[in-house]
């Protein structure tokens, strides 16, 4: 990962974001800040995280 599109790419794919993402700091704010895209509670949220992290 040399650049920021690298950098990018990365949080996409491991957030699996939005495709509206628009592929800069601050789009990558907005989507950790509202998390409308998701479809869960913020329960939810944390649970379906807490469960990745620990399925690394």
């Amino acid at each position: 990962m040399c650049d920021s599109d690298g950098v990018f790419t990365q949080f996409h794919e491991a957030l699996r974001l939005p495709d509206c993402f628009g592929w800069n700091w601050n789009a990558l704010r907005d989507c950790l800040q509202d998390l409308h895209w998701l479809g869960l509670c913020p329960s939810g949220v944390q649970e379906t995280m807490r469960g990745e992290v620990l399925a690394s």
